[in-house]
């Protein structure tokens, strides 16, 4: 049962990180990419880097006790996979902080409504395209 649980994460994990990697084409035009620099404006990150999203909504909905920190048995609640929760708390707390959240970087392919915004529902759609529908 813990060999099938690690399998589904390190699943889980490739098919949320792939879109990502998937999205980046050879350069058009025959130009080399811009080296260092800002990027362009309205942009928030570069693609392979994933997107920086502001992660308050999301948040919001989830941190139902309002401490600052989503545990497993609010994430669970939420209807979200405790295998997720594993990768977003990549210290190994056993919560995961608002700040942490918004430092890191998410697939393109979750912001559909390109927003900027993190949501519950984003989260689950996102989850459920990347396994196939299963959500839990």
């Amino acid at each position: 049962m813990r060999t099938t649980h690690a399998f589904i994460a390190a699943l889980l994990f490739v098919l949320l990180t792939t879109p990502v990697l998937a999205q980046n084409g050879p350069p058009q035009g025959g130009q080399a990419p811009p080296q260092g620099g800002a990027p362009a404006a309205g942009a928030q990150s570069s693609q392979s880097d994933g997107l920086t999203l502001d992660v308050t909504p999301f948040y919001d909905e989830v941190n139902t006790t309002k401490d600052g920190k989503i545990t497993l048995d609010q994430w669970k609640a939420a209807g979200l996979p405790e295998n997720v929760f594993s990768m977003f708390d990549s210290d190994k707390k056993g919560y995961i902080t608002k700040e942490h959240m918004a430092s890191m970087k998410h697939p393109p392919s979750i912001d559909t409504d390109h927003s900027g915004k993190l949501t519950l529902a984003k989260l689950k759609a996102h989850i459920a395209s990347q396994s196939g529908g299963a959500s839990k």
